[in-house]
């Protein structure tokens, strides 16, 4: 269970903790006295690494707040198939509002992925809360408003830039038509707010050597060129996986802003399996296409 502790006790008396609620951008726009009023309705809830928040299609009625750590919303795979992880949240992010917009169970569950400070707030309080003051209400709901718009937004560019990889993959002829789809679309999802630049790379199987289809902004000259291996993952590069490891290829982030890049993980791990499904679609159309010449007796001995 969590560790947890009424954020307000004593709020008057500990200008300290007032002073870090209002650097969250949720709690910004209030004053010292509208915080105050709020505090008792605040519960700080300490969890590890991978503990579970909540569950899908459990009761919901809390707001929580990231105040320090990592959270991951996801929905469980079936059997045997990895989670599908639907949003990552870091410092200053809040989830769970829509619990608060209607009475309905949870539509995804939620996993620390690190030690993790949550503010949680529950909605009889917070409503409680806002009924005092027409202002205070109208900043709650357009900052939570904002928040789902914001989501939503994003959500539509991310399909409309699946929609353009998936139809350019479908057209593609070649293996290098492939990796030019993917690239530019890793361009677009990355851009300069989520990374000084990228790369993507393939794996000669034979070779045992990476090879580079594509790169777009800053990218280390010494990683223009083939390579035998990457460095292991640290804040200058993240690397992703095209298959099941960096042997089936990569795509390489350089100089991530991590905070930015977070947000843009799961629709990058999306786009990184259709890209690494069509390499594969495409080397079996190419082996089968091989046998038909082979058995045809169109390909010399």
């Amino acid at each position: 269970m969590p560790k947890k502790t009424p954020a307000a006790a004593a709020a008057k008396a500990n200008p300290a903790q007032m002073a870090r609620l209002r650097q969250l951008e949720f709690f910004s726009p209030f004053s010292r006295e509208e915080l105050e009023s709020l505090m008792p309705a605040v519960v700080e809830r300490r969890y590890p690494p991978d503990t579970l928040i909540f569950s899908e299609g459990t009761p919901g009625d809390s707001l929580y707040i990231v105040e320090k750590g990592k959270i991951s919303i996801f929905k469980k795979g079936k059997t045997g198939q990895p989670d599908q992880v639907l949003a990552l949240f870091s410092d200053g992010d809040f989830f769970g509002e829509m619990s608060l917009a209607e009475i309905l169970p949870r539509s995804a569950s939620a996993r620390t992925l690190e030690d993790t400070l949550l503010l949680e707030i529950r909605g009889e309080s917070l409503l409680r809360w806002v009924s005092k003051d027409m202002a205070t209400a109208m900043q709650v709901g357009t900052k939570i408003v904002r928040g789902l718009s914001e989501r939503l937004r994003e959500t539509s560019e991310h399909l409309d830039g699946l929609n353009r990889l998936t139809m350019a993959l479908m057209a593609a002829q070649a293996p290098v038509e492939i990796w030019r789809a993917g690239g530019r679309e890793f361009s677009r999802i990355l851009g300069s707010e989520a990374a000084a630049g990228g790369a993507l790379y393939s794996h000669n199987p034979y070779l045992e050597e990476f090879s580079l289809e594509g790169h777009w902004g800053l990218v280390p000259s010494d990683f223009l060129a083939g390579r035998r291996d990457f460095p292991e993952g640290s804040g200058a590069i993240r690397v992703f996986p095209l298959g099941s490891s960096a042997k089936e290829g990569s795509l390489v982030v350089f100089d991530p802003a991590e905070r930015v890049l977070l947000k843009k993980i799961p629709v990058i791990e999306t786009y990184v399996r259709v890209l690494y499904q069509a390499q594969l679609n495409a080397a079996h159309r190419a082996e089968e296409a091989l046998k038909a010449r082979l058995r045809d007796g169109s390909v010399s001995t």
